[in-house]
């Protein structure tokens, strides 16, 4: 009877141990978010002390489909948009690029943001109607080097 009650107790800890195991070891459920657009920092590099003027780099990026399109905007000081939307490139992305991407965003996005440096030159993600600025030094080096990968691709 001792011997049995051990069994099932052995048992029930080996199985519990094997749920933990495979719950911990499925893939993360992505949020959802297939769409986004990333806003550089390029507004405020290239902001004149002319009433204004700038060009503004962005990406949108589409996951679901793997397209990124690379966009631009010229505005000029008490003049206005000289262009928006000027197309740089759109490229179809493939393999684990689209899944490094993924990662990259979804975790930008979740995490709370440290402004460790007083940065005062954001990159900016928007997504589902909502957008979440990027001061801190070593988001903005990942997602500047996944840019610029994206860039070479």
């Amino acid at each position: 009877m001792k011997n049995k009650k051990i069994i099932i107790g052995v048992f029930v800890v080996v199985l519990i141990a094997i749920i933990a195991t495979v719950v911990l070891l499925l893939p993360k459920k992505d949020n959802g978010i297939t769409k986004y657009t990333v806003i550089t920092d390029y507004k405020f590099i290239t902001m004149m002390n002319d009433g204004g003027s700038y060009v503004s780099i962005y990406y949108d990026i589409d996951l679901k489909s793997g397209v990124v399109t690379k966009l631009e905007d010229s505005y000029v000081g008490f003049e206005g948009f000289k262009y928006q939307g000027k197309e740089l490139y759109k490229k179809t992305l493939k393999g684990n690029i689209v899944k490094e991407l993924r990662k990259l965003l979804e975790d930008l996005v979740e995490k709370e943001d440290k402004n460790d440096n007083n940065n005062y030159s954001p990159f900016v993600i928007k997504y589902d109607d909502k957008e979440k600025d990027i001061y801190n030094d070593d988001s903005i080096k990942s997602l500047k080097e996944k840019l610029t990968e994206i860039d070479k691709y």
